[in-house]
């Protein structure tokens, strides 16, 4: 990191050691003074346990020895010779770990009804004292604000990581207001150039981007040696490497479930790693063991931590797999108890869950409630309206439904197979209503959208029949 004033975040968790890079204080913002913890030329950190990133054991009661902006010497402090000039900081029973590389980053956090705000003044803060100090932005809503705070935080003019930016968010025509949306390959293009010669150094693209846009974006970056990464779910895993994809950030399930196991190994009653254990089995199909985890997640955070962080998604996650397992009134449990959270951020989620389980339930007018009460929250919330108008099909409100899906469609909060499931079910009723052209034109949407979901292929079987 050059000429900054932290070049080290010593350690995390119970206490945070951050060292002065620059000889004089002189040379210093007068408003970075309040970071620094020790000043002195010289400083040696004793009596602390050390993990020091190779996989090894920790290091116990171990010296450190800082010299300037750098770490010249560790050794066990029973022997250690520490200078004369140094300044000496007993950190008995801390332990410092190297400073984390953030590969999965953000610069704005979001919040109720879609909203989001940016973080460049805090957050640069917030991750230095988590201990990160570099992070990967892993898609940009405010790309300049990025930009412009990695060049304060290189000039030393203003606190925070290492940076690697990325450029605006690459999508389809129905993603986000606050995403590039992209209208075909040679837009694709042309936002990608622009941005590489602003200078990001990476992209990532997002659900709703196509084969031949997500195509157009990786050659075009890789022209300016810049680089993509993805989440994605309109083109799959495999299409993406053969078109050249640098990276894929998320959902790499079976690497996350053997990376969790082994962290359970280490810390057995870490009620985090029991709900990552449980979203990572649910998303395999493991029903069983997915429910056991988030039932341990749920305890553990309640008995042995208090913590409503971890509680509260383990009940929605937990809500939703019971559903999925057709036990509605388990499910029902969960949500409702989240539903009743005043902490809990985001209500429009358990009252869909919950939503789901009263119309399986058979209790139509309390689910329609529930659905209504979701969407007062966030209107724009896909999965409230695509499951809204399910329930106005079942109840045989063809016109009421249609308007749902429509809306549903327009929300851009549905993946692929959202997508997928809201066309074939407009085509459904377009069947209904003897209206041959628009079902049609649904089916044709669902199998595009989800080819090798259930409703890709259940809508190419109608689209056999009625062409």
């Amino acid at each position: 990191m050059k000429n900054t004033m932290l070049t080290r975040v010593l350690s995390i968790g119970t206490i945070t050691v951050l060292v002065n890079a620059w000889p004089a204080a002189a040379q210093r913002p007068e408003s970075f003074q309040q970071f620094v913890g020790v000043e002195a030329p010289v400083i040696a950190l004793t009596h602390v346990k050390i993990f020091d990133g190779t996989g090894g054991p920790a290091l116990m009661d171990q010296t450190i020895l800082i010299e300037g902006d750098r770490i010249t010497a560790i050794g066990d402090a029973g022997s250690f010779n520490i200078p004369a000039n140094a300044e000496v900081v007993d950190l008995t029973g801390h332990t410092i770990i190297p400073g984390l590389v953030g590969l999965h980053n953000h610069s704005y956090y979001t919040a109720a009804g879609g909203r989001a705000a940016q973080l460049s003044f805090s957050g640069s803060r917030m991750y230095l004292a988590s201990g990160v100090t570099t992070i990967r932005t892993t898609g940009a809503q405010q790309p300049y604000q990025e930009l412009n705070l990695k060049s304060e935080i290189d000039a030393g003019t203003m606190i925070g990581p290492t940076i690697f930016a990325t450029g605006p968010y690459l999508t389809g025509q129905r993603g986000s207001r606050s995403m590039a949306r992209l209208n075909g390959a040679e837009d694709a293009r042309r936002v990608v150039r622009y941005w590489s010669e602003e200078g990001v150094p990476w992209f990532k693209a997002y659900t709703q981007i196509s084969r031949e846009e997500l195509g157009a974006a990786i050659d075009e970056a890789h022209k300016h040696g810049v680089k993509v990464t993805a989440h994605l779910c309109s083109v799959t895993y495999s299409e993406a490497v053969d078109l050249g994809i640098d990276n894929l950030a998320s959902r790499r399930t079976a690497m996350a479930i053997r990376d969790l196991t082994a962290a359970l190994k280490l810390d057995p009653l870490d009620a985090q790693t029991h709900l990552w254990l449980g979203e990572a089995y649910r998303r395999k199909g493991r029903t069983e063991e997915a429910e056991a985890f988030l039932l341990d997640a749920i305890r553990l955070s309640e008995e042995e931590v208090e913590d409503s962080r971890t509680e509260q998604p383990a009940r929605l996650t937990l809500s939703a797999l019971l559903s999925q397992m057709g036990r509605y009134a388990d499910s029902l449990e969960h949500c409702e108890a989240l539903t009743a959270d005043p902490t809990f951020s985001t209500p429009w989620r358990s009252l869909t869950n919950c939503g789901w389980a009263l119309f399986k339930l058979d209790r139509i007018d309390e689910a329609e409630a529930h659905y209504r009460e979701a969407l007062d929250f966030f209107p724009r919330f896909g999965p409230a309206l695509l499951n809204l108008g399910i329930l106005q099909t079942d109840q045989g409100h063809a016109l009421a439904a249609i308007k749902s899906f429509e809306r549903a469609l327009d929300s851009g909060r549905l993946g692929a197979s959202g997508l997928g499931e809201t066309h074939f079910r407009l085509g459904e009723i377009y069947v209904g209503l003897g209206r041959r052209d628009k079902a049609v034109e649904q089916f044709g949407e669902a199998t595009t959208k989800a080819p090798y979901a259930e409703w890709g292929t259940q809508s190419q079987a109608y689209l056999d029949l009625l062409r």
